[in-house]
């Protein structure tokens, strides 16, 4: 491959590959060969066309683009001004004045223009080509783009749930759920749609009932013979060997008959696999070596013969087929959901649009010859930088629209630094690309690291004739650097470039291992922060400068990595800086936040004021005197009037000024800092204030809203804030060593960094990428859902050690001065070392070996053996960070158990009891208020409006003081409420607003004449048979939820899905203790009945009774109207005496969903229910 110079290579028509090393200046030579385009090819800016991946890149690669287009031209027209010329400008002139004069004209015109330059994201051009070519690829013209679809996935899923699951039996629902579960399949789905070119394996098309009645057809036959196979097992045909019969090979006859009576038993649990199926199975039964010296059986006369054949098809499923078929099924019909759902809401994602653009230009169509017609006739040359991480469609995309013979197509990357495989990059189209290209090149003079750094690196990865360990389809070019004379750098010999730390993993476990390593980790960090630059570069530029914190980095393959190295640094008092992928919501203030606004929010709950005081943010139970006991709650007390206190400075004044103010009293911002990582923890608990601070103002949101929205945010469920805004911020820039992931690590550089961990990732079978490549036809490939067959198995194993050696290389290449890599060799016990990378890249050494490595590196290597020693390794701190005025006492957390508070005299609600679900629901439409609009088909106004607590106030509020029977003079009443709850991410006025209440009046008026039964429309309703915002208290003492449960799974009301009422008893009885308080929206009387109705504003996926459904029992609103009912119950009796007979008197229960309500479809958007008098009676008894 020749060396590409960006100055002097010739620019040819064709395919250009471009290989461009770590730190070999790719971007300087992209930027000169835009110029070199305009200027000596005549190719305007606006014609040549410049691809990246990320928005950063493409706002670094333009404006690096334009000061380059700005200095060639303020050097040719005023030459005098420049001592010295780049060296694109040196070389124009060598060319003559005409020349110059003609490059002065590109160059003004380029700059005149340079806003029509197109540099793009590689999405964001794939979008343009689609919606300026609408007509051509048959697109909508208005179609919107959501960058993340998660929300349209969790629907999609939920309607399969819906659909297919909740349906099943139980037998058919325990069989399932032995096979997957949501979160399973979710992963799943997530994972194909990022590889969306990986074929997936036939496995994935088998139907999942097959496996269903093939199990359930072996079960039955297994509890219809187990006598007499139990009998066959204790004593086999005389023919078998008397010495190690058939089942003693694996258990022995007894522990065999104890599996069948297992799987028997837990017969919902499908195990094809069971050893003791395999030696029931006719083939293991037939197989001679079962059989004594010269004897056989005819097995297939036995009676138990179709049992035997039975067995041999059960025993020949892989778990992988029986997995993957139901997710195969899954993955066709949630394909199909989210098609349609995308399809009504008009949307598409990233993935949609290459799908799309992909297909159309594969067509050969007249169309797709129009749209490469019209893109090649814009774009005279193209330039694609990051080549390596493309997709195989994105790959083909840009072949297919630039690589012609009258085009000029740049492809620029560095296969050696393809690691984003988990994001859908695939090392192998380059490599397909790169065996089209019509010219190669290569950069390969690193200008970003020292010269012995350089040599160290080059001397790493020469061990191996394969060192990226894909049979030499990636090579490994010697780096080379400026200026280069001969091959031997200078070096300095105390402190060499690489610095190898061996540990012998075959003498220590991997935690001994990783305790080692973060010892000596720590003892060279702590050393380097004591000498000078001239100690370790004698030439370098700041010699007499000492070596801080910020110049070191440390990289790591997981947060959790990260986390273990921040904490043993933060022992010394080394300031460090966390800056994984991690992000504010999965810290751990974010949940302790959580702890602390919902006591707020709840002060007279003692569990929730118990936990928050118990949080390292309040101070670790320290509030708390030594003597609290379950009797004495008087120091609790004090704490829960403080709280209360904090909530009505919220409900007054908003929740910054009661942040701040809490923050006052536990003085937060010292108790913080006093903790380890403290500077970490505060900028966290800030960051956060500034989050949900905004969030509440911006949404409007109340306190139980925006309490709600972090709870949902923090388990993932909500998505409608940046991903940028929610990473981490760096909480000492100036003055913070910094530790990041290796993938992170791309594209940055250190003076000096450190690996400890590279051979620690050990592969395991569940761990291995799914996706692989065809040996000889090169596609994608999505392995079985678990483990494949041996030949995939090792496919996927070596692809997988591939990446590894890939990071290996991004990770080294980070450093510009020195480098610890710490590697260690193969244990034999745990696998560790020869399954990794770095073992294969130093062609499987000896310990003896570093020791040849070191003496053939001319000084640029040293290499250390790191033994475990008996004697403490004591470091001394840091002295240069300031110590605290006063130094903080030591703070552990005290057991909650040690203050146990009685809550028997307590009272709770609706939303006490089932706050704390993994769920999360509540008697509020809060939750809807950040997912996506439109889901269902639903009047037009409703979208003018942002979901959450504040719309259901407006409409519950309207619904309470209207009068249904007279709604002519409703306007005002509307008006008011919007004005009051502002239920709209932009305040609307004028015509607009007046249109808006008109159309909720002309719903209104709809709504009262809508069917809620044959014989009932709220119309009928007079003012003085409604009793609104009913109060009620209930005693709970007694209350048995797992009664409830019981009396719901036996007399279930209609259409409520089977899978409610073990759901019901997830929640903990403790909260019943007390009281159970509540309101009831709306009591009312009609032909001698009095009914309940609930007003919900809940945004739905669909209004079928099915969806409603779900959305009654994901919400727990079943077990809200059967307290309800109980209260009314009690009421009626009260009120009604011995005259009052359930059977005539008590009514049916309505839930009024608003939004899914349609005045040409009677009932449509409503639940209803009416107790029975046997479930009454059993309520009756579950509330004692």
């Amino acid at each position: 491959m020749n060396a590409f110079d960006p100055i002097h290579t010739p620019i040819d028509k064709g395919l250009t590959l471009l290989e461009a090393g770590a730190g070999t200046g790719k971007t300087y030579s992209l930027v000169r060969l835009v110029v070199r385009q305009l200027v000596e090819l005549d190719i305007p800016i606006e014609n040549t066309l410049v691809v990246t991946f990320t928005r950063a890149a493409t706002a670094e690669i333009a404006g690096r683009l334009q000061e380059l287009v700005r200095e060639c031209y303020s050097q040719l027209k005023n030459p005098e001004q420049f001592e010295d010329f780049n060296d694109l400008v040196s070389e124009w002139h060598n060319r003559g004045e005409l020349f110059c004069a003609h490059a002065q004209r590109q160059l003004l015109v380029a700059l005149c223009t340079f806003d029509s330059s197109s540099v793009f994201t590689i999405d964001g051009f794939f979008q343009r080509i689609l919606r300026e070519f609408a007509f051509e690829s048959n697109a909508l013209f208005t179609s919107e783009l959501m960058p993340d679809e998660s929300a349209l996935i969790d629907t999609a899923l939920r309607d399969y749930w819906r659909q297919f699951v909740y349906v099943k039996s139980a037998d058919e629902l325990a069989i399932f759920d032995a096979a997957v579960d949501f979160e399973a399949a979710r992963s799943f789905f997530n994972e194909t749609k990022q590889n969306a070119s990986a074929e997936l394996d036939p496995a994935y098309s088998q139907s999942p009932n097959q496996f269903i009645k093939l199990w359930q057809k072996f079960i039955s036959s297994l509890e219809k013979n187990i006598e007499a196979v139990e009998a066959f097992i204790s004593s086999p045909p005389a023919a078998y060997k008397k010495t190690g019969k058939p089942f003693r090979k694996f258990k022995g006859e007894l522990k065999h008959i104890g599996c069948l009576q297992e799987l028997l038993a837990d017969r919902g649990k499908p195990q094809f696999d069971h050893e003791t199926i395999a030696c029931l199975s006719a083939s293991y039964l037939q197989d001679s070596a079962r059989f004594g010296k010269g004897k056989s059986y005819a097995l297939e006369e036995n009676a138990l013969w179709s049992f035997f054949q039975l067995a041999e098809e059960v025993s020949r499923v892989s778990e992988a087929a029986y997995r993957s078929a139901f997710l195969g099924h899954i993955h066709r019909e949630v394909s199909k959901s989210l098609y349609q759902l995308k399809s009504s809401l008009n949307v598409q994602g990233y993935g949609d649009i290459t799908a799309r653009l992909y297909k159309i230009l594969h067509d050969d169509s007249p169309a797709s010859e129009a749209i490469k017609q019209a893109i090649r006739q814009r774009y005279q040359a193209a330039l694609i930088d990051e080549f390596q991480d493309t997709s195989p469609e994105q790959c083909q995309i840009f072949l297919r629209l630039f690589h012609h013979s009258a085009g000029y197509l740049h492809i620029i990357g560095d296969p050696k630094q393809s690691i984003y495989k988990f994001r859908g990059a695939d090392v192998f189209a380059y490599l397909a690309a790169k065996e089209k290209a019509d010219h190669e090149y290569s950069l390969s003079t690193n200008y970003r690291s020292t010269p012995a750094m350089i040599h160290a690196i080059n001397e790493f990865f020469t061990q191996s004739d394969d060192p990226f360990l894909t049979n030499k389809k990636i090579d490994f070019i010697p780096a080379s650097w400026p200026d280069q004379d001969g091959s031997t750098p200078p070096a300095n010999e105390s402190y060499p470039a690489l610095q190898l730390k061996v540990i012998d993993g075959s003498a220590q476990k991997s935690d001994a291992s990783e305790q080692l390593i973060l010892d000596d980790l720590c003892q060279e960090i702590r050393a380097l922060l004591d000498k000078t630059w001239g100690d370790i570069n004698p030439k370098h530029d700041h010699s007499n400068e000492r070596i801080t914190a910020p110049e070191i980095a440390v990289l790591v393959r997981s947060a959790k990595q990260g986390q273990m190295v921040a904490n043993a640094l933060s022992q010394l008092n080394i300031p460090a800086t966390l800056n994984t992928r991690t992000t504010l919501l999965e810290s751990n203030e974010a949940k302790e936040l959580m702890f602390i606004i919902n006591a707020v929010l709840n002060p007279r709950d003692h569990g929730l004021s118990r936990l928050a005081l118990l949080t390292p943010t309040l101070g670790c139970g320290k509030l708390f005197p030594d003597s609290l006991d379950e009797e004495d709650t008087d120091a609790l007390n004090e704490w829960i009037a403080v709280f209360l206190n904090l909530k009505q400075t919220w409900l007054d004044s908003g929740f910054m000024p009661m942040l701040l103010k809490l923050s006052q009293k536990f003085s937060i911002h010292k108790q913080l800092l006093s903790l380890d990582n403290g500077e970490r923890r505060l900028t966290n608990f800030l960051h956060l204030a500034e989050v949900l601070d905004e969030k509440s103002r911006v949404d409007h949101l109340s306190p139980e809203g925006l309490t709600g929205w972090l709870n949902e945010a923090i388990q993932g469920q909500l998505r409608d804030i940046d991903s940028e805004t929610l990473e981490l911020r760096i909480s000492s820039d100036t003055a913070a060593l910094q530790i990041l992931t290796q993938h992170t690590s791309k594209g940055l550089e250190y003076p000096i960094v450190f690996i400890p961990f590279p051979c620690f990732s050990k592969v395991a079978d569940k761990m291995l990428s799914k996706v692989y490549h065809d040996p000889v036809s090169q596609l994608a490939k999505f392995a079985p859902y678990g483990k494949s067959d041996e030949e995939i198995q090792q496919l996927r194993l070596n692809e997988d050690l591939a990446d590894a050696a890939r990071l290996i290389y991004v990770s080294l290449t980070r450093a510009e001065q020195l480098c610890y890599f710490y590697y260690r060799s193969a244990n034999s016990r745990e696998g560790n070392g020869k399954s990794h990378a770095a073992f294969q890249i130093l062609e499987q050494p000896e310990l003896t070996d570093f020791q040849s490595l070191e003496d053939n590196s001319h000084a640029t290597i040293k290499h250390q053996l790191l033994e475990l020693s008996d004697e403490t390794i004591e470091i001394e701190k840091w002295s240069e960070v300031q110590p605290q005025e006063s130094q903080a006492e030591d703070l552990c957390t005290r057991s909650a158990k040690s203050i146990e508070v009685k809550q028997s005299h307590r009272s709770t609600s609706f939303t006490g009891i089932t706050r704390r679900l993994h769920s999360q629901t509540r008697d509020y439409d809060y939750q809807d208020a950040n997912t996506n609009t439109g889901l269902l088909k639903q009047a037009a106004f409703w979208n003018h409006f942002t979901p959450g607590a504040s719309l259901g106030l407006v409409f519950h509020e309207i619904l309470e003081e209207c009068n249904f029977q007279q709604l002519d003079d409703i306007r005002p009443l509307i008006a008011n409420k919007l004005d009051k709850y502002q239920p709209w991410p932009e305040a609307m006025t004028g015509n607009e607003l007046e249109e808006l209440i008109e159309a909720i009046v002309d719903y209104l008026k709809k709504l009262m004449n809508h069917q809620l039964a044959e014989d009932l429309q709220l119309a009928q309703i007079s003012h003085s048979q409604r009793l609104n915002e009913a109060d009620f208290l209930l005693s709970g003492k007694n209350f048995s939820l797992r009664q409830l449960a019981g009396v719901l799974a036996t007399d279930s009301p209609q259409g409520m899905p089977n899978y409610y009422p073990e759901s019901l008893q997830k929640i903990n009885q403790r909260e019943l203790d007390g009281y159970l308080e509540g309101i009831i929206d709306l009591i009312f009387e009609h032909n001698g009945r009095y009914h309940i109705l609930d007003w919900k504003t809940n945004q739905l996926a669909d209004s079928d009774p099915a969806t409603i459904a779900d959305a009654m029992a994901k919400s727990h609103y079943y077990l809200q109207y059967h307290l309800y009912a109980l209260a009314l119950d009690r009421f009626l009796q009260s009120k009604l005496g011995d005259s009052y007979d359930p059977a005539n008197y008590l009514g049916d229960i309505y839930y009024v969903f608003l939004r899914a309500t349609h005045p040409d479809d009677a009932g449509s958007g409503v639940f209803r229910d009416r107790i029975t008098p046997a479930r009454l009676k059993s309520l009756r008894e579950a509330l004692n």
